[in-house]
């Protein structure tokens, strides 16, 4: 893997989208930026503050395609049992679109819904453990236009969470509304645009 170390400030609040196709080293680029793999030279800063230097777990979410859900109701499912619930929890619920979904039991991983449905469990989940970055590793990949475009438009309005997307999807449409695109191209990172076409 070459060229996939380098010196990249990443600050909360900002939008993410790292695209390319499979086997570009986007997964790589993922662990890295989750500290799951150290770069042998380069650095990688959140929000003014080096990644060594911080837990990236207690900040960060990771939804992957592969979203567990429990044999639960939407709500124990969000909130994972513990029933502390962020104070704008209940807005999120409504601007998702799931309120029906909290009383209702989800099925054995998730059989009872939509995959659009389980993103947006694992997204009001992540908002309320109080996450600041968001990482999605082509969870919405396989999803229809409207809830791609939901999940998104959702997402780019959150204002004080860092969103990374990880996609393989070129909609411009969307893309272009992420603060930064970072290309990615045969195991490297080919270029970086600040909210411009790629």
């Amino acid at each position: 893997m070459e060229n996939l170390l380098f010196i990249h400030k990443f600050c909360i609040g900002k939008k993410y989208a790292i695209i390319g196709e499979s086997g570009s080293g986007k997964s790589i680029l993922v662990k890295l930026l989750l500290g799951m793999l150290k770069p042998k030279s380069g650095e990688i800063f959140y929000d003014e503050k080096n990644i060594k230097d911080i837990d990236i777990s207690k900040i960060a979410t990771y939804i992957s395609q592969d979203i567990f859900i429990y044999n639960a109701s939407g709500m124990d499912n969000v909130t994972l049992f513990d029933y502390k619930r962020k104070k704008d929890l209940d807005y999120y619920i409504d601007l998702l679109k799931v309120r029906e979904l909290m009383e209702r039991n989800l099925g054995e991983l998730g059989r009872n819904i939509s995959g659009g449905e389980k993103n947006r469990i694992a997204i009001l989940r992540a908002l309320n453990m109080e996450t600041k970055i968001i990482v999605l590793d082509e969870s919405l990949a396989n999803l229809d236009e409207l809830n791609k475009k939901e999940i998104t438009d959702f997402l780019l309005g959150l204002k004080d969470i860092m969103i990374i997307l990880i996609t393989h999807d070129y909609v411009e449409d969307y893309l272009n509304k992420f603060d930064e695109i970072i290309k990615m191209e045969k195991g490297k990172v080919k270029e970086i645009k600040k909210n411009m076409k790629i």
